[in-house]
């Protein structure tokens, strides 16, 4: 529950650029037809229900996924929200509050997004729950109607026109209404109709009732409640006369009803912003093509800009280096994340695996176990001071420094972390690992080589993956399920130090060196 719910939180704050877009064109674009005004909101909608991010060199969104999907299970949670200022800011304040203590049984963050999700289903139940009462209670307020003509029923008890229904939609109206006010309310409602606005608004409802925690997703309702009785407005006055407008703009004021609660149901005649609509209806003039055609422009660019990322793949990368703490790949009930790594190195001798101590001279002077990062050679059997002068100096923001054990980071964006334990004062590295582009093994492998590469390059793995449990159970975990947590790994004993890749979708997602022999020093829990 806590993933979905990190999910959704990143959908809220992503899609809030969004919305802010669309609100400064829907602002600055007074002559723009309220129909391409809905289109926008459209884009709000799919943007929040399509799981799917898309990808656009022209996108303005620093970040498609602020909140790493497995934050709770680092040893050092941070944020990555593509503004480098903000994360600066932001990640030691987590970093202080939320970093889980070794030494006791429960990870802060962890709990902060259980509460968080469960506030999250709460919200959501009341306010679904609230839209089906609403339609509930009117749906038994006309149930008394009568039938007059094709998907039209009179109603004494009410005192407003309306339409009730998604899959079979029925237009109620007062029994006391004039001929004339009938003619200009049924042309209002069977343009909601002809443009399924008894559609969407349901549906956008729906979709607020997800993300009701953001408040500009509740702006975001308002106005397309408004703009879509603006667009049937201009739909019904599109082709008549000043006498016909004010004529209509009466029959408007005569019907509007005062509404301060903000509902799923009905489309109302009289329901929405009745003052603004008359203003719209009065200066209504049909917009000149080019008009039209740019505010059509407009709308594709807010969508190419505000509702795609700049790099998916990048960004689900981020979130692998931040899980890649040396021993901890275990989820556990009471939120700390564990990891109880038992090596498996049974090399079958004459078997088409890499054998123990296999170097590579293929690529120059590399070994095996050297990789190169920014233009220098890095090798994981290097002490501290210089595999850290190699990798350009450790970034103290994002590194967290324990007396134990520690992460170091490298680079602005992480682009590295080492794992150290702490020998006596000594800095021992045992893990270095990568998700993102930059690091090129010495048999030419980096983020984003195929499998097939990857293999050709190593051959077949001889090396068993971190063996991992469900604490709730202590079961063991099976390999489809160790798969679907932490991708498909690979992993390649050469004795004094391990290379493991895990693949995700055929491409290389991450590379981890590990050395053995510092490892094997030290006893883990």
């Amino acid at each position: 529950m806590e993933q979905l719910f990190i999910g959704i939180l990143n959908n809220a704050i992503t899609v809030s650029i969004l919305i802010v877009a669309v609100i400064i064109v829907r602002t600055l674009g007074k002559k723009m037809p309220k129909w391409i005004s809905c289109m926008l909101w459209m884009i709000v909608a799919i943007k929040l229900v399509v799981p799917i991010q898309f990808e656009s060199v022209l996108s303005l969104i620093p970040s498609g996924k602020p909140i790493p999907a497995n934050i709770v299970m680092e040893a050092n949670p941070q944020i990555s929200s593509g503004i480098s200022s903000f994360d600066k800011i932001v990640n030691p304040v987590i970093g202080r509050n939320f970093t889980p203590d070794k030494a006791a049984s429960i990870n802060p963050l962890q709990i902060f997004f259980h509460i968080g999700a469960l506030a999250w289903l709460v919200g959501m139940t009341v306010m679904l729950t609230y839209a089906v009462a609403t339609y509930m209670f009117i749906r038994k307020r006309v149930s008394t109607s009568v039938k007059i003509d094709s998907k039209v029923y009179e109603c004494d008890d009410i005192s407003d026109s309306f339409i009730l229904g998604t899959i079979s939609p029925r237009v109620y109206i007062p029994s006391a209404l004039s001929k004339q006010a009938r003619e200009y309310i049924l042309k209002h409602e069977f343009a909601h109709l002809s443009r399924f606005d008894h559609v969407w608004k349901p549906l956008g409802f729906v979709i607020l009732s997800v993300y009701w925690f953001n408040p500009l997703c509740w702006m975001a309702y308002i106005l397309l409640c408004r703009d879509i009785e603006y667009a049937c407005d201009e739909k019904v006055t599109n082709n008549i006369d000043k006498g016909e407008k004010a004529e209509y703009c009466r029959i408007l004021l005569e019907n509007s009803m005062s509404r301060q609660m903000v509902a799923a149901c009905p489309v109302a005649f009289g329901g929405t912003d009745v003052k603004n609509r008359i203003k719209n209806v009065a200066k209504y003039k049909k917009p000149a093509f080019w008009i039209t055609m740019a505010s059509i422009m407009v709308c594709v660019a807010v969508g190419m800009c505000f509702a795609t990322s700049r790099d998916v793949k990048v960004e689900s990368d981020e979130q692998k280096l931040q899980m890649t703490e040396v021993e901890n790949k275990v989820i556990s009930s009471d939120g700390v994340a564990e990891l109880e790594e038992k090596a498996d190195v049974k090399a079958a001798a004459g078997d088409s695996v890499v054998a123990a101590g296999t170097e590579n001279t293929s690529k120059g002077d590399l070994k095996d176990t050297d990789f190169t990062y920014n233009g220098k050679t890095v090798s994981i059997m290097d002490n501290f001071e210089a595999v850290d002068k190699a990798l350009g100096g450790y970034n103290a923001s994002n590194s967290n420094i324990q007396d134990v054990q520690s992460l170091y980071s490298y680079g602005d964006k992480q682009e590295v972390d080492m794992i150290t334990r702490n020998d006596n004062g000594i800095e021992t590295p045992i893990t270095i690992g990568t998700c993102k582009p930059g690091m090129t093994t010495s048999r030419g492998i980096t983020i984003g080589s195929s499998r097939d590469e990857l293999m050709a390059a190593y051959g077949t793995p001889n090396g068993k993956h971190p063996t991992a449990y469900d604490a709730q159970s202590g079961r063991e975990l099976t390999e489809e399920e160790y798969k679907q947590i932490f991708g498909e790994e690979f992993d390649y004993d050469m004795g004094d130090y391990t290379i493991a890749f895990t693949v995700e979708n055929d491409k290389v997602a991450s590379i981890q060196y590990k050395n053995n022999v510092n490892y094997n020093k030290f006893k883990w829990s």
